[in-house]
């Protein structure tokens, strides 16, 4: 497969490569605008149906998201030991899941909360965008680190 560079030099990775690489993660971030300002969380996530899922108790992540807000998502792996890195990004937005066999489906995927002992809601970020980069391998499989 022929790898398209950005003006940086990293891979520019396709839309089934980034779903690929989301299903390895579990650890991202949502940013959204909340009350307070733009908003960094740390999320264990998910990936079901080409979206991004996770649970929080009902507060600021689950508020600001079931007004179906458009948010960012991001997750990124680095291996330091071997040289490489790859990031994912995601914007689209995200909305309070209610139908009761995607929350029992959902519960099976075994997602941690940041918040232990809450009855757990759970938020779907369905991308409208999606992108992400590699640091690309060079013909002998060396990373231009």
């Amino acid at each position: 497969m022929v790898s398209h560079l950005d003006r940086n030099g990293l891979e520019i990775l396709s839309a089934e490569q980034c779903l690929a690489l989301l299903g390895k993660q579990g650890l991202g971030r949502v940013a959204l605008n909340a009350a307070t300002g733009m908003t960094i969380l740390p999320i264990w996530y998910g990936v079901d149906d080409n979206s991004v899922v996770f649970n929080t108790s009902f507060g600021a992540k689950l508020w600001e998201a079931i007004h179906d807000q458009v948010v960012a998502f991001e997750t990124d792996y680095v291996d330091e030991a071997r040289r490489t890195a790859w990031s994912v990004t995601a914007r689209g937005r995200a909305t309070r899941v209610t139908d009761e066999e995607d929350m029992v489906r959902l519960a099976s995927m075994g997602l941690n909360n940041w918040v232990v002992g809450r009855q757990p809601d759970w938020v779907r970020i369905v991308p409208e965008m999606l992108s992400g980069r590699r640091l690309p391998l060079d013909s002998g499989g060396t990373l231009h680190w």
